[in-house]
């Protein structure tokens, strides 16, 4: 199975469709450094995101509500 991430902030800086991740490395506490590649144009690019499901999640819904 592939995992995506659906995230705006992770979408293709390309085409801005879903990526699929492909390495993560944990930059520092809390924080992972996401190797993506996009599932419709194969563009690889790198994200930064909270290593806490949770967090990432509080920080998406806070980017959407313009917090």
């Amino acid at each position: 199975m592939i995992s995506t991430v659906s995230d705006k902030r992770s979408r293709c800086p390309e085409c801005r469709s879903r990526a699929a991740i492909q390495s993560t490395i944990e930059l520092m506490p809390g924080v992972n450094y996401l190797t993506l590649r996009c599932i419709s144009c194969a563009t690889v690019y790198g994200a930064e995101v909270p290593a806490n499901p949770a967090l990432a999640t509080a920080l998406v819904r806070g980017i959407a509500c313009g917090a």
